[in-house]
């Protein structure tokens, strides 16, 4: 497969069930009707997807590479199996104790994610709020759902139980990079638009000298 970046990798998943518009893209990815416009514009320059009509056409090479992809992501088993951490803040026991309840029916309903165990710890109050954590073991069947779970459910603390030894093909590599990619864009973009520049380059500042760069 050709190298694609991250929102190209999204509109192609998209068009993997029907043809769709410019307006149909950006409404189902919810990006910039712009960036997809760009985008669009160099896949059917690479001869991946084809406009009729103002709508656009994955071609069968992608798809059929694609539709692959997904087949074996769904029977594969777990590459890789952590204990996670998962700590939350509430105003009362109540609201902690759903949130957590919340967060574990969310992680079982992920195909990509495999919920070993979970065990939710009881919220306790500290200063003025209530913290729980839920502790859960759970596999992965690839390196871009292990991502995904890390930017979307932010724990606390990892433990990597298996394997000993990663090994992953470029393409996995690939796809997991362009997650982490986007998640990024999308954190720097909520940052740029809710904190005056002063407070970002202070708590850029703050991270660079965490990680002794």
């Amino acid at each position: 497969m050709a190298l694609l970046s991250w929102l190209q990798i999204k509109i192609a998943k998209e068009l993997i069930e029907s043809p769709m518009s410019l307006q149909e893209l950006s409404k189902a990815i919810g990006e910039n009707p712009l960036d997809i416009e760009k985008a669009l514009k160099d896949m059917v320059a690479l001869k991946l997807v084809t406009e009729k009509s103002d709508m656009f056409y994955i071609s069968e090479e992608i798809k059929k590479e694609l539709l692959n992809k997904r087949e074996l992501t769904q029977q594969e088993k777990p590459k890789t199996e952590i204990q996670a951490y998962i700590e939350v803040k509430g105003l009362n026991k109540k609201a902690a104790l759903k949130q957590m309840k919340e967060i574990e029916k969310a992680i079982k309903a992920q195909n990509a994610f495999v919920l070993y165990s979970s065990n939710i710890i009881e919220p306790e109050k500290q200063g003025d709020f209530y913290i729980g954590h839920l502790d859960i073991t759970i596999g992965f069947k690839s390196l871009t759902s292990l991502v995904q779970f890390m930017y979307l459910y932010g724990p606390s603390v990892v433990e990597v139980i298996k394997p000993p030894k990663a090994e992953f093909t470029a393409f996995d590599l690939q796809e997991a990079l362009n997650q982490m990619a986007e998640f990024i864009f999308k954190y720097n973009v909520y940052l740029e638009k809710n904190l005056r520049k002063a407070d970002i380059e202070r708590f850029y500042a703050s991270l660079l000298q965490k990680q002794n760069f």
